[in-house]
């Protein structure tokens, strides 16, 4: 059995078995049907403003998840300290 990679390691420990994820084409995202998840492909060839209909919270959830990085590993402020964290 093959080691599982950094992005199926982090689908098993986020993500509930069965649940539904929706990806686009990359072939990465294709064993995770082995694993016990449902996998829906959405390919959106040349044209960025087709992926707003498609998967219509995704710039939300980026927005959100950068914010959150950001703010707790390496950003130059945090939210729940008292004092700024440092990059350097």
């Amino acid at each position: 059995m093959r080691p599982p990679t950094a992005l199926q390691a982090f689908i098993e420990e986020a993500i509930e078995p069965g649940s539904l994820l929706h990806t686009d084409g990359w072939a990465a995202h294709h064993p995770v049907t082995t694993h016990g998840y449902r996998h829906q492909v959405t390919v959106l060839p040349g044209a960025a403003d087709l992926a707003v209909p498609a998967l219509p919270h995704v710039h939300r959830v980026v927005s959100l998840l950068r914010r959150w990085l950001l703010g707790t590993i390496g950003g130059e402020y945090s939210e729940r300290s008292e004092r700024p964290l440092r990059t350097r």
